[in-house]
C-alpha cells in the first residue's frame, strides 16, 4: 500500500525529547509546511534554517515523536502516511467481520442464586483500545456444582439493559428462570478480530492465514476512496492506469475496483457460516 516518494536522510540522531532542528543531508529536496516521515512518527516542517537543518512540528497526525538513528531515511511528502496505512488496516479487519470472525468462548460468569440476568462478557480483544461486549452468542452451557462437563442451556436470550445499577446501559444474558448458584456459565460466541494499535502491532494468530492478503486489498481500497486522485495515477499494483489522463475521481474509481476484488476473494477466503441458533445482541 506505502507508495515510494522521494527520500533525503538525517545525518544526526535525534530522540523523541531532543527537540524541534532535525539536521538532514541536503534541505533543498524540502519546502515549509510540506509532510515527511521518518521511521513512522508524521513531521510537519515549519522553517528551513540552513542548508542542512530545518524546524519541525513533531508527532504530527496522530503519530507519536520517537527516537531516530542517524542514517534514517527521510520520506518527502508521502501520498499515504503510516497512521492513515493503520487506520486503513483497522477498517479492513472489521469489514471482514462476520465473514472473518474470531471464535470466543468465555467463563468469566459464576451463577448467583436467585439471578435471572448478568451482563454479556466482553470480548477478549480491544477495539482502537476499546472494549465491546460479545457481539454474537450462540450458546450458553452451564458446569454445575460437583459436575464434571459443560451442559447446553436453551433457555436464555439477549436483551438490552435497561435496568439500573451495574447492570444499567449493556447487553445481558437473560434466562427464563435462574440458574443454580455456583454454576460456571460458558459463553460461545463471535467478535470482530482486535484492531491494529500501532505501527509494530502484529495479526492476531488466530487469523485466517487464507484471509490474509485480503487485509491490504481493502485497505488499499479505502485509502484510495478518500478523495485524494493525484494518488491513483502512479500506482502499477493491481491497476497501472500511468498513461492515462489524470481527472477528478479517477482514485475513487480505482479504490472501488480494488474494493470489489476484495470481496470476491473475500468470499473465497470466508470461513465457515456462524450457527443458526444465532442470536444476536441488539
Amino acid at each position: 500500500m506505502i507508495d515510494t516518494p522521494d527520500y533525503d536522510t538525517i545525518t544526526a540522531a535525534f530522540t523523541d525529547t531532543t527537540g524541534t532542528t532535525m539536521t538532514v543531508a541536503d534541505t533543498t529536496a524540502y519546502n515549509k509546511r510540506w509532510v515527511i516521515e521518518v521511521d513512522y512518527e508524521t513531521m510537519i516542517i515549519r522553517s528551513i534554517t540552513n542548508a542542512t537543518t530545518m524546524v519541525v512540528s513533531r508527532g504530527a497526525y496522530g503519530s507519536t515523536a520517537a527516537t531516530h538513528a542517524n542514517g534514517t531515511r527521510v520520506l518527502v511528502r508521502p501520498a499515504f502516511l503510516a497512521q492513515e496505512i493503520l487506520e486503513a488496516l483497522n477498517q479492513a479487519v472489521m469489514e471482514m467481520y462476520p465473514r472473518v470472525y474470531k471464535p470466543i468462548n468465555d467463563t468469566s460468569i459464576t451463577t448467583t442464586d436467585s439471578t435471572y440476568e448478568y451482563a454479556v462478557p466482553n470480548a477478549p480483544d480491544t477495539y482502537e483500545g476499546n472494549s465491546i461486549q460479545i457481539p454474537w452468542v450462540y450458546k450458553v452451557e452451564a458446569k454445575y456444582a460437583g459436575d464434571l462437563t459443560y451442559r447446553e442451556l436453551t433457555r436464555w436470550g439477549i436483551e438490552k439493559g435497561n435496568i439500573t445499577g451495574s447492570l444499567a446501559n449493556q447487553k445481558l444474558l437473560k434466562f427464563r428462570s435462574a440458574e443454580p448458584g455456583g454454576a460456571s456459565l460458558r459463553v460461545q460466541g463471535a467478535a470482530p478480530f482486535p484492531t491494529f494499535t500501532g505501527t509494530g502491532s502484529v495479526i492476531d494468530p488466530m487469523f485466517p492465514p487464507q484471509a490474509i492478503p485480503i487485509l491490504p486489498m481493502f485497505a488499499a481500497a479505502y485509502l484510495l476512496m478518500s478523495g485524494e486522485s493525484g494518488r491513483d495515477r502512479y500506482d502499477t499494483g493491481t491497476t497501472d492506469r500511468r498513461e492515462e489522463a489524470q481527472r477528478a475521481g479517477s482514485s475513487l474509481q480505482t479504490g472501488v475496483q480494488v474494493w470489489q476484488r476484495a470481496q470476491l476473494a473475500l468470499d473465497r477466503a470466508a470461513l465457515p457460516p456462524l450457527p443458526r441458533k444465532l442470536k444476536k445482541i441488539i
